[in-house]
Formats: C-alpha cells, sequence, structure tokens
C-alpha cells in the first residue's frame, strides 16, 4: 500500500494519539520528517524502504523512547543537538540559562570564558558560544561518552576552535576561573524517580537525573568548588527544581554567593538562579 507523506502523517498521529501520547501531530511530522528527509510541504509518496523504516519508528515510540533519540537529534536554542543514550534530551525550559547569560554577558566589554558544569550533550555551552563568537568556553562531564556527543555537537556547529571538553566530577581538577558559569546537576529526588515519565525512566541516564534523597547532593558538590570557578566579574547560571529554588540557593549562599536574582521559564516556574560571588 502506498502512502503520502501528508498520510502518513496523520495515520502516525492518529496512532500516537490512540497510545495517550501527547503532541501526537507534532511527533508525527518529526518521524516522518526524519525517515523521508523531506518537508511535508514537499507531497510525495512514501518509498518502500521509507514506509519499514517509518513502522519501525513508530514501534519505538509506542514503546515511549523519546522522539529525540529515535530521530537522534533535538533542537534547542534553535540549533540541532545529536543526543544519544548517554545524555539527556535537552528540554525548552534549560534555555533559561542560555537567555540569562548571554544578558549577563552582554555587560562585558571583552570577550567572556564560560564553563558547563555536567555538559551532557553540550547544548548550553554551544548555544552561548554561538551567540557570542569571541568567547571560548569547557564543558565537562564525568561521562565520556557524552563528552564524545558534546565534541561532534560543536563540530556540527563549526564550534570546535572554541570549546574544548574533559572528563571530571564537576569543578575538581579545573585550575581556571570563569566569567560564565553554567550547570544543570541532576535534581531528582529518590522519591520523585520512581514518579517519572516512562520516556525519561527507561531511556535518559540515571547519572544525569539522579539528585540524592532530598535532590541536592550535586548542588553541594558544586557549591563547595564554586568559587573558585567564578571570575569577580562573573556569574553562575543554576537550573532550579522550581520546588527547591530556596533550599538550592541557600548552599551557594552559605559559600559565600549572593542570589542576584530567578528567572523563570516560559511556564512562569522559577528555572535558574543567577548567582555572584560575595
Amino acid at each position: 500500500m502506498t502512502e503520502t507523506i501528508q498520510g502518513a502523517i496523520a495515520r502516525v498521529a492518529q496512532t500516537l494519539r490512540a497510545a495517550g501520547i501527547d503532541a501526537a501531530r507534532l511527533e508525527g511530522r518529526l518521524l516522518v520528517e526524519a525517515v523521508t528527509e523531506a518537508s511535508p510541504s514537499r507531497d510525495r509518496t512514501l518509498a518502500m524502504e521509507e514506509a519499514q523504516r517509518l513502522n519501525e519508528f513508530v514501534e519505538r515510540r509506542l514503546r515511549r523512547e523519546p522522539v529525540a533519540l529515535i530521530v537522534g537529534e533535538r533542537e534547542f536554542w534553535s540549533l540541532a543537538f545529536r543526543v544519544t543514550l548517554d545524555t539527556l534530551v535537552p528540554r525548552p525550559e534549560s534555555e533559561t540559562l542560555v537567555q540569562e547569560a548571554l544578558a549577563w554577558a552582554k555587560g562585558f566589554e571583552n570577550a567572556a570564558s564560560v564553563l558547563d558544569l555536567g555538559t551532557g550533550s553540550g547544548c548550553l555551552l554551544l548555544s552561548v558560544l554561538s551567540e557570542r563568537r569571541d568567547d571560548r568556553g569547557v564543558g565537562v562531564d564525568i561521562n565520556r561518552e557524552a563528552l564524545a556527543v558534546a565534541e561532534s555537537n560543536a563540530h556540527r556547529l563549526g564550534l570546535t576552535e572554541r570549546s574544548r571538553f574533559v572528563t571530571g566530577d564537576w569543578g575538581t581538577g579545573l585550575m581556571e576561573s570563569f566569567d560564565v558559569v553554567l550547570a544543570n546537576p541532576p535534581y531528582v529526588s529518590d522519591d520523585e524517580l520512581a514518579e517519572l515519565m516512562p520516556e525519561v525512566a527507561r531511556y535518559e541516564p540515571r547519572l544525569a537525573l539522579a539528585g540524592g534523597m532530598d535532590g541536592l547532593d550535586p548542588y553541594r558538590h558544586i557549591a563547595r568548588q564554586a568559587r573558585r570557578l567564578v571570575t569577580p566579574r562573573g556569574a553562575l547560571f543554576l537550573e532550579l527544581s522550581p520546588p527547591r529554588a530556596e533550599a538550592t540557593t541557600a548552599l551557594f549562599e552559605a559559600e559565600g554567593f549572593r542570589l542576584d536574582h530567578y528567572a523563570n521559564d516560559l511556564a512562569g516556574h522559577r528555572r535558574c538562579a543567577v548567582l555572584t560571588r560575595r
């Protein structure tokens, strides 16, 4: 049976909707685009190989594998980032950190140095560097496989010359300080891990999710190291679990930082704390 691109999108969307998957139409379009490498506006009949591959993609999605992992990439800050099972799928709310870092760095008269702790796919660091053409940055992650993904994203975006990626336990071993320090640590508490959606629980790396009993263990590690990592003119841009915003910032205030402000994501949740050295 032959099927057009538009017909395939409608069919896949209906299948996903019947399975209780949100944004079924959007996901159907993304899966069909990945298979056909064509815009839906240019309708044509799917080749047999494309139809077979699309059916495989749909079966994977019905098993709750995230679309980003099925197609191999996710858009973040209007850039395409490769993702794998070794990295978190970049989320729109994390763009709040990029927005705040760029706004802060506008006040610099010269280039800024950027550090991304727990870089994963490299989306935070590389998004900032893509906007500030003279800046250079370092991404740190304990997972070497994740660093390989970040390096491939830097290559794809033409940012290899201005970025480097190193294996490390947060800031341990770093001997320099930075003007912009970005961090999106794991912040899911032990109780919350059991409540995660299957797309997250089954397919995203637990190491990048689990924040300990109260969700704050990684923040405690970063707080103890942060003061030597941030330059006097610099700031720390920290992604938050909104219910624990005050508890999180208190850890850094105890280590010589002051809260400049919180920034909300598009849903109105406290998502980023901007902290400076006292």
